[in-house]
């Protein structure tokens, strides 16, 4: 278990902090008693946090955690008018908020408002397919969590196969968990071509690796 005292003692800034407690200790792991604990203490820190970024990594963290009704709250004081959940429409989604919209709607699915999830869930695949994003790539990651979240398992792999190969990579300054980890992509875990498409990114990994390795040794240690 990390100790969160010599952290907070340095002034480590919450999202900083947030992300380096779970890339280190929840990364591995879903929603089991330990994810839980360790949210609990962070939660005791930041109780009443008000930095957007925040507010948005504590909801992702807190359903990672499996606390579904807190991670409704965070996202509620991110977005005070989501509180009438219903009212979200299709121009209410943008480039800046469409992710925390699937968040959302995945969250009210884990309280058993599947309905609203469903209608909020296919606003923002509508959305995406209006070209308002300018990261391509994430447009199709983000498609296929949706589309697995739907039950639309072929059209699920076909946007994560697109999205690798275009390139999608693991970005730990956004996320803080792997793609054999994305709690989005849960409903595909046990798919052939999940595995087969993970196997091939973690090659794909491995390779860029080594080649980013072999590239640091031919540096020079110090400027002559």
């Amino acid at each position: 278990m990390i100790h969160l005292a010599p952290l907070i003692a340095v002034n480590i800034e919450p999202p900083i902090l947030i992300s380096y407690l779970i890339i280190n200790e929840i990364q591995l792991i879903s929603s089991d008693q330990f994810s839980v604990q360790l949210l609990d203490q962070i939660l005791m820190q930041f109780d009443n946090p008000s930095n957007l970024s925040v507010l948005f990594k504590l909801s992702v963290a807190q359903f990672r955690a499996g606390k579904f009704r807190l991670a409704k709250n965070s996202l509620s004081q991110l977005h005070p008018e989501w509180r009438n959940k219903k009212s979200i429409v299709l121009s209410d989604i943008t480039a800046d908020n469409y992710l925390a919209v699937v968040l959302y709607a995945v969250t009210l699915s884990n309280l058993h408002e599947k309905e609203v999830a469903g209608s909020l869930l296919r606003n923002v695949k509508t959305f995406l397919k209006m070209d308002k994003v300018f990261d391509k790539i994430k447009v199709q990651f983000t498609l296929a969590e949706i589309n697995a979240q739907l039950g639309d398992t072929p059209k699920a792999l076909l946007h994560l196969a697109t999205a690798l190969e275009m390139g999608w990579l693991e970005s730990y300054n956004r996320e803080w968990w792997s793609l054999q980890n994305n709690h989005l992509l849960r409903p595909l875990h046990e798919e052939p071509q999940f595995e087969l498409l993970l196997k091939q990114h973690l090659e794909n990994l491995t390779e860029l690796r080594e080649k980013v390795t072999q590239r640091l040794s031919t540096i020079p240690n110090s400027i002559e």
